[in-house]
């Protein structure tokens, strides 16, 4: 793996802008969760392009890994009291475990097919904790977790929260980066590019496939962990097909084929409907026209649009 200077700068500005972003928030009539929540957006759009943008596959079911860890985190927190230091890992665990199982079953399937095996998995697990009331607390959700302290840090202050993930944010983007880098990066790619190529030139196509899948499910559950200690709550919808729907229209916004396209689209998404929500509750509508003009005419998203303003 070979680190440019230009990949240096470019972390190393990124990290910066995110570590004053608490002073500046307030000051554009924004709040310290806001966020937070771009950050968690950013690890979970990030983690699903790795599949999306790594190897051109589409799944609609990384929200059944998101919302696993999610309910995981706080049911262990709430019925076996573990500390977050030991609950959050576990959650993770629990998305990456369930992603490599549904991943060895499905991944010999392509195109429309894979797309929806990858929504039946996870409107399942929507299923289940929408209809398990002693467990997950059904439609009203689950409730009484409180994040408290990790490893002797109160994360119950909404700043200290901030920093807390910006630590996984800062670790996930270095991660992330260092991967696509990587010679898997480079036959992730690959594959992405030509399948059938790939397996002329004796690529074990379907092994690479099941990987991207697995690391980008396991980022997924890593984010879907730190949201439910965001709003100190799970949901069902957490699980729902729609969830997945809003990594992919990060993804396209940004520029999946930019690596930090999934990250300017998280951040552009959690700030229009921050913004759009204050006037209206459908603003689900108004950006969904959105991801249909950047389908339509910028397909290479916003960091595609600077790029030909640039001349690249």
């Amino acid at each position: 793996m070979i680190w440019s200077k230009k990949d240096i700068l470019r972390i190393g500005a990124v990290a910066a802008l995110f570590a004053v972003l608490p002073l500046l928030l307030p000051k554009i009539g924004s709040s310290i969760p806001v966020g937070t929540e771009i950050m968690v957006w950013g690890i979970f759009a990030m983690g699903f392009n790795i599949l999306l943008g790594g190897t051109g596959i589409l799944s609609f079911g990384h929200a059944a890994f998101f919302g696993l860890a999610g309910y995981a985190t706080g049911l262990l927190i709430l019925k076996d009291r573990l500390p977050l230091v030991l609950a959050i890992p576990a959650a993770v665990l629990g998305a990456f475990l369930a992603a490599a199982l549904i991943g060895a079953l499905i991944i010999r399937k392509r195109g429309i097919y894979f797309a929806m095996l990858t929504i039946a998995f996870g409107q399942m697990f929507y299923f289940i904790a929408s209809q398990w009331n002693s467990l997950t607390g059904g439609l009203d959700g689950l409730t009484g977790f409180k994040r408290t302290v990790f490893l002797g840090f109160d994360i119950t202050p909404e700043v200290n929260f901030y920093y807390f993930v910006f630590g996984f944010f800062l670790l996930t983007l270095l991660f992330v980066k260092a991967l696509m880098n990587s010679s898997i990066g480079k036959t992730l790619v690959a594959i992405r590019e030509n399948v059938h190529r790939a397996e002329f030139l004796g690529i074990d196509v379907k092994k690479y496939q099941h990987f991207a899948f697995v690391v980008s499910a396991t980022f997924s559950g890593l984010a879907g962990a730190l949201y439910a200690l965001l709003l100190n709550f799970a949901f069902p919808e957490l699980l729902h097909w729609k969830t997945s729907g809003d990594a992919v229209l990060m993804s396209v916004i940004g520029g999946m084929r930019a690596f930090f396209g999934p990250l300017v689209g998280a951040g552009i998404f959690v700030f229009l409907r921050d913004i759009i929500s204050t006037y209206t509750p459908h603003w689900a509508l108004p950006l969904g026209a959105i991801f249909v003009i950047f389908v339509l005419f910028f397909q290479k998203g916003v960091l595609g649009i600077f790029e030909r303003g640039n001349g690249k």
